[in-house]
């Protein structure tokens, strides 16, 4: 225990008063006083705040109180205008500080810094949603290209609730439609993103529509065949399709980087969590049934129009295989599992990602024409049969084989983040603590431990 210092000593008539903090570290845990007597009088002595824990230099703004270190590596992908995210306990960072108290959400900011620790620009984008009092997801951009082998370094600042400080203003990059959206008949969640316009079957817990800049559908919902059987995820032939009624959603949160819309079946055996990004989305199934099941894009590349030079590209081996759109493939796939579909002419793709390199099948088939049939899960190797496993799937604008398989590699390879223990800014003073704050000290009891 380090005590605070003596500043000065003053005569009072006793008995005294004696101000005290209760907290841990940078609040005071004893109440220490010293009675001089001088002229007939008690002394009372003035304290000062210990020197908070982990006081740091380069503080980006001081009005400021704590900040957390984090690490994000490129993990061995070029990336480029990623998304980054990590889980932060607040309450567990102010404990770490030495502050304990109430936390508040308004004062997040994320600053990109140098090895030093000097901060680079304006606070980054960013989007905290709360699963607890004080913990939740993180999400902030990370700016530019980011080589593989590259780290960078962030700082997020946060402070006490008390302090005044506005929550950041962000521009949003994804905007939810939550109420009076329609798509082929279906009520619908619409969500604007920089890479095209997602629409999410409320019932039937699907997308039924994922439309580009140019207003061309990737999807194709309709009622009619055989646009009725298009959709994402069409888990099996009976869960999370569009025009489905065996299910239902609820948005989770929707912020201005990330919406989280929940699906689940009637019976309540199978379960879907779908977060969609400026960029991309991913889907994780997080519940199933007694069965396996499959992964699908069900859909009409570049909106149904008929293109010579229409291809798939799948991973295999040493790189990306091209084929014409309607040669079949199964089960081709090797190490990384992901597949895209590029129309040249439109200058744009989509793709789908499998995150864990697993022994189900896979398989790509053109229906009718132009009715894209991919899947993971499906294919002579056989279903699915754990959860969870995760999927990112999105457009692209590029047409380019070499350009979709890095950016489809940047979306859903996982980043390496790491955490460091919070810091307090030298001379950060807790806040104001309701209760018994003053206590007095009579001449025989100059040491008061009723809050040790």
């Amino acid at each position: 225990m380090v005590y605070p210092a003596v500043d000065k000593i003053s005569p009072l008539p006793m008995p005294v008063l004696v101000m005290a903090r209760q907290a841990d570290c940078m609040h005071w845990r004893r109440i220490l006083a010293t009675a001089v007597l001088a002229s007939g009088s008690l002394g009372v002595i003035a304290l000062s705040p210990p020197t908070p824990v982990n006081a740091a230099d380069n503080w980006w703004n001081t009005t400021w109180g704590f900040r957390v270190p984090i690490q994000v590596g490129a993990a061995g992908t070029d990336r480029s205008e990623r998304p980054a995210e990590a889980d932060i306990d607040f309450a567990a960072a102010l404990n770490a500080a030495g502050s304990p108290g109430s936390f508040d959400p308004a004062t997040i900011r994320v600053l990109e810094v140098d090895a030093g620790g000097v901060a680079q620009g304006v606070p980054l984008p960013a989007e905290f949603d709360a699963n607890g009092e004080a913990s939740g997801h993180l999400t902030w951009m990370m700016p530019g290209n980011t080589a593989g082998g590259a780290t960078r370094r962030f700082y997020v600042y946060f402070d006490h609730g008390g302090t005044g400080i506005q929550a950041q203003n962000v521009n949003p990059l994804v905007i939810l439609t939550a109420t009076g959206v329609t798509d082929s008949g279906l009520d619908a969640y619409r969500i604007a993103t920089q890479s095209g316009t997602w629409y999410y079957d409320k019932v039937g817990a699907a997308f039924s529509s994922v439309v580009d800049a140019a207003g061309r559908d990737w999807v194709g919902y309709t009622s009619d065949a055989p646009a009725k059987y298009t959709g994402i995820p069409n888990l099996t032939d009976d869960w999370f399709h569009p025009g489905g009624l065996q299910a239902s959603s609820q948005i989770v949160s929707s912020g201005p980087l990330r919406v989280v819309i929940d699906g689940q079946s009637n019976d309540g055996q199978w379960a879907i969590r779908t977060e969609l990004f400026p960029r991309y989305t991913r889907s994780t199934v997080t519940r199933k049934g007694a069965n396996g099941y499959w992964f699908q894009y069900e859909g009409i590349p570049g909106g149904g129009l008929n293109h010579d030079s229409a291809f798939s590209l799948r991973s295999q081996g040493g790189g990306p295989v091209s084929a014409p759109l309607g040669e079949h493939w199964e089960n081709a796939l090797n190490g990384e599992e992901w597949m895209g579909w590029g129309i040249p002419a439109q200058g744009r793709s989509f793709f789908l990602a499998h995150h864990s390199d697993d022994d189900s099948g896979e398989s790509h088939t053109l229906m009718f024409g132009n009715l894209v049939v991919a899947a993971f899960g499906r294919g002579g190797a056989g279903w699915i049969s754990q959860v969870p496993h995760s999927f990112t799937y999105g457009l692209l604008d590029t047409a380019d084989a070499g350009q979709m398989a890095n950016a489809i590699r940047s979306s859903y390879k996982d980043l390496s983040v790491s955490q460091g223990t919070a810091e307090a800014r030298g001379g950060t003073t807790p806040p104001p603590l309701s209760g018994d704050l003053f206590t007095r000290v009579s001449p025989v009891r100059l040491l008061d431990t009723r809050l040790l």
